[in-house]
Formats: structure tokens, sequence, C-alpha cells
């Protein structure tokens, strides 16, 4: 009886704490993102912002022999200058996962990238990043070190 009176507690204690993030942080927003990039293709892919940071995944492809799905983590810097209109930067980590039955390489592919970015808002909720940085991969796969340049560019909503 305790134990079930203990873990009720608990539960609604999380509860509340999920349902009054939004009061507590206030800036939660879903972003709908769509581009194309070196290692996640084309893709169209959703991300959840809170605060600084935001979540996100993708998928995205070339053909139905080469597909790929990220996730990746973005932290945006504070305003390079007090200026308005100045838009953040930001890093991003990411895990990329490949399938791929084409080219010299066929197989499942996991790669991992860093890069270094920034947004340029179009509007409030409309808008363009771009960001560039380093990809590491297994050296069968691209017959290289291991290491490629990364880069990409996206459109952005927010919902």
């Amino acid at each position: 009886m305790k134990y079930k009176l203990r873990l009720s507690v608990y539960v609604l204690l999380i509860t509340f704490a999920f349902i009054n993030t939004n009061q507590l942080f206030g800036q939660e927003k879903v972003i709908i993102t769509s581009g194309v990039g070196f290692p996640e293709l084309i893709n169209i892919g959703v991300r959840y912002q809170c605060g600084q940071s935001q979540l996100g995944l993708s998928i995205g492809a070339v053909s139905v022999k080469f597909i790929s799905i990220s996730g990746d983590l973005f932290y945006h810097f504070d305003r390079l200058s007090n200026k308005p209109g100045i838009n953040p930067c930001y890093c991003r980590v990411g895990l990329d996962y490949w399938k791929l039955d084409m080219f010299h390489a066929e197989g499942n592919f996991l790669l991992f990238n860093l890069r270094l970015g920034r947004d340029f808002n179009i509007s409030h909720k409309f808008g363009t990043e771009l960001d560039a940085g380093v990809v590491f991969h297994s050296k069968e796969l691209l017959n290289q070190s291991g290491v490629s340049p990364s880069l990409g560019i996206r459109l952005f909503y927010k919902i």
C-alpha cells in the first residue's frame, strides 16, 4: 500500500513537471526542416527546441539505394553582438546512419559529425541555416583517412 502511494506521488510530480515545462521555459518549439548536405543527403526533419538547445531527427536520401537517418543535438550560442537582427551561431553534434547499396560500398554505416553554423532568420518563424565541419567515418566507406568535410544548408519553419 505504501509503495503504491509513493509511486503515485512520484508519477504525479513527474507529470506536473512535464506539464509546467512550457511555463518554466516558455520557448519550446517544434521546428520542421528541409535541406541538403553531407552526410544527411537531401533530407526532411523535425526538431524540438527548448531554450538554447534543439534535438532533431531527419531522414534523407539520394535514391532508394542510398538512405540516411540522422539524429542531431544543436546548442545555440549567445548573440554575437547586442545589435538587433544578429542571429545566434550554433554547435551541432550528430550521428548518421547510412544504408548504402550503390557505388563502391554496400552495407550499413555509422557516421559522427561536428559542425558550427549560423541561423539566418527571414521572418520570426521562417529562415535558413548554414553549417560546416567534419564527419568521421570508416575508412572503407569513402577510401579516405576516415575524416571528411561536412556541409549543410537547410530551410526551417518554427511551428
